[in-house]
């Protein structure tokens, strides 16, 4: 096994840690937004179809963006980014599909009702996450 921090000197770890926590937050946010918007997706030359969303083509980056996570800080520094990440990535996810609820912004009073719908998005999301990293 080998160490990382030989690979990367403090500026490039400080730039990866920039670029990775945005990306952690964009994978997020665009998931849990697009997971509201719902297609069917139908085999050709068959009867056989499946309902999906397009949540479910944006999440498996956040896999990819762990794994770079994991690459450049190791193991354990890696989970306490992306612990931290996680909290503003679900919160600006939460405000963002608050605010442009069936493809239109609501305003910003919106953000003044508790919207049950997508804060159950945002703690799935957590857990889908979590089971899905053990």
């Amino acid at each position: 096994m080998f160490s990382t921090s030989a690979l990367f000197n403090t500026q490039q770890k400080r730039n990866a840690l920039i670029i990775l926590s945005f990306f952690h937050i964009l994978i997020i946010t665009a998931s849990n937004y697009l997971v509201q918007y719902a297609f069917e997706v139908r085999l050709p030359f068959s009867d056989f179809s499946f309902h999906t969303t397009w949540g479910t083509l944006t999440f498996p980056f956040i896999f990819l963006a762990t794994d770079l996570t994991v690459r450049v800080f190791g193991a354990k520094e890696a989970r306490q980014i992306i612990f931290v990440v996680m909290i503003p990535a679900l919160i600006i996810s939460y405000l963002v599909s608050t605010l442009f609820v069936d493809q239109q912004f609501q305003g910003l009073a919106a953000l003044g009702e508790f919207n049950l719908f997508v804060f159950r998005i945002a703690i799935a999301s957590f857990a889908a996450y979590v089971f899905g990293q053990l």
